[in-house]
């Protein structure tokens, strides 16, 4: 099996500024393919407007403040290192970033913590991506990026049987699509190299088609790599009824 995963999620508020900037940018560039809806892109945009606002603050005035302080103790007791200065020096207050015109709510960092997860469940989520995104640190698999995963399938007693091999990984994730078109959904998991589908069909019919995808899953259940190659199969009652 593969070593322990050792995912990164910014551990300081220092971090989190200069993550949440680049976090962004990557997922707005990759948008559509991960399927990312406005409101949850406008929302991670609010927290890095506000976290860069104070961020600068911290930048501009910790210099400032220091200052202050060093120039209050020379007026006070003077300068050791130069006895003969003659006024203090009275420094200029910075010009401040501009205020984000978006609040943030309290504890937006918990509503980021469940985002980031579902992007590393996502059907077209790959360790390159995570790692661009800023919330992957593992070493790459060979199977994550270049490797796309052989997904064969049958239909055994009307079911549908899938077959692929777990090469390194804990098990893999089952996706669905029921019609042409549509979007795939994840309908099981799968820890052995096969797989049947023994969900049933609508009310009143009687075979349907559907198309398969797998993602292989790490020892915390986490999904990594590509998804395999799409699998179709007409799925059937065993029985009709009569």
């Amino acid at each position: 099996m593969e070593a322990t995963v050792n995912y990164y999620f910014p551990p300081t508020p220092s971090e989190y500024p200069g993550w949440t900037g680049n976090f962004y940018t990557v997922l707005f560039d990759n948008k559509t393919l991960l399927g990312i809806s406005d409101d949850d892109l406008n929302r991670v945009k609010r927290f890095r407007n506000g976290l860069a606002y104070y961020g600068d603050c911290i930048n501009d005035y910790d210099p400032f403040v220091s200052k202050c302080v060093s120039n209050r103790n020379i007026m006070i007791y003077g300068d050791a290192a130069n006895p003969e200065l003659a006024l203090t020096e009275y420094t200029l207050v910075p010009t401040g970033p501009v205020v984000p015109t978006e609040q943030v709510p309290p504890n937006e960092h918990a509503w980021m913590v469940v985002f980031v997860g579902r992007l590393r469940k996502n059907p077209n989520m790959n360790a390159t991506l995570s790692k661009s995104l800023g919330i992957d640190a593992r070493p790459v698999s060979k199977y994550e990026n270049d490797v796309q995963l052989v997904l064969k399938g049958k239909v055994v007693n009307g079911q549908a049987e899938l077959n692929c091999p777990l090469k390194n990984f804990k098990g893999y994730e089952v996706w669905r699509r029921d019609a042409p078109g549509g979007d795939f959904s994840k309908v099981g998991v799968s820890i052995a190299r096969y797989y049947t589908d023994t969900s049933e069909l609508p009310d009143g019919v009687n075979s349907a088609q559907r198309t398969y995808i797998v993602r292989m899953i790490t020892t915390d259940n986490v999904p990594v790599g590509l998804p395999s190659n799409e699998v179709t199969l007409v799925v059937f009652r065993a029985a009709v009824p009569s």
